[in-house]
């Protein structure tokens, strides 16, 4: 058996997170933390627990692997508002930052010329925790969209690990989850791509010990095909 389909996390994998998404999620945070009476460093520890510090998102956070549901979620223990008002807050802060803020420099090295690579060759899939509106806006802005026969986000199949978007691209294209493998960068993308053929995550630095549950790691997009190529060597050996 060989592997027919590739499917991709997006923030943090194919678009740099902390760039498309920092500057909107510590501004909504301000926002709705302003309509609470908690203090000041009441404030800064919620913030830290949501996944923000030095005016950054960390990696493997809430605000980076997270659905929009899941942010609110938290939120509303904090905030004298109810999920899907700050659902609708958080989404609308998202959107009004993509509408002026989006720029090719968002794409991590070597996504495109990766994409061009496999696409004659593979299905190409994207499931993330994202709302759709966002997710599809963002692509077809930066040129992505046509390189995805699938599209799954949190509003239409729910938060990954849940693995329903997956069942969805099996079902539309007659591909088994064997045949299919799971790239990604945080903790729950691993999770998440053990329903596939293998977990792959894509790690630039090569210190992230919160990936240690990958079958296989990523320094650079390039070497990609080849560890494809080893799947398949491997399942032809079994």
């Amino acid at each position: 058996m060989t592997i027919r389909a590739i499917i991709f996390d997006k923030d943090g994998t194919l678009i740099s997170a902390t760039q498309a998404w920092s500057i909107p999620s510590i501004q909504a945070t301000d926002y709705l933390l302003n309509q609470s009476d908690l203090s000041e460093a009441k404030r800064q520890e919620i913030a830290k627990l949501a996944g923000i510090e030095h005016d950054q998102l960390q990696p493997n956070s809430l605000f980076l692997a997270g659905s929009i549901r899941d942010q609110a979620q938290f939120f509303a223990d904090y905030v004298p508002l109810d999920c899907q008002e700050i659902e609708q807050i958080l989404v609308d802060y998202y959107y009004q930052f993509q509408q002026q803020e989006l720029s090719d420099a968002l794409i991590e090295p070597g996504v495109i010329e990766l994409l061009q690579t496999l696409a004659p060759h593979y299905h190409i899939g994207l499931i993330t925790n994202d709302h759709y509106l966002l997710t599809h806006h963002m692509l077809e802005e930066l040129k992505l969209l046509d390189y995805f026969d699938f599209i799954g986000c949190a509003d239409q199949y729910g938060p990954k690990p849940n693995p329903q978007a997956l069942h969805e691209f099996s079902r539309r294209f007659d591909i088994g989850l064997h045949e299919m493998v799971y790239v990604g960068d945080s903790q729950l993308d691993m999770a998440y791509g053990k329903w596939t053929r293998a977990s792959i995550a894509y790690d630039p630095t090569g210190q992230a010990d919160y990936l240690s549950d990958a079958d296989y790691q990523l320094r650079h997009f390039s070497e990609l095909p080849l560890v494809i190529d080893a799947i398949d060597e491997e399942d032809r050996r079994k």
